[in-house]
């Protein structure tokens, strides 16, 4: 895995969550 992906799966994530939380 390379750090852009990386980063880009992190981004996803945390989109995920804070929609969820709101």
């Amino acid at each position: 895995m390379t750090y852009v992906h990386v980063y880009e799966t992190f981004k996803f994530l945390t989109v995920a969550i804070l929609s969820l939380n709101n």
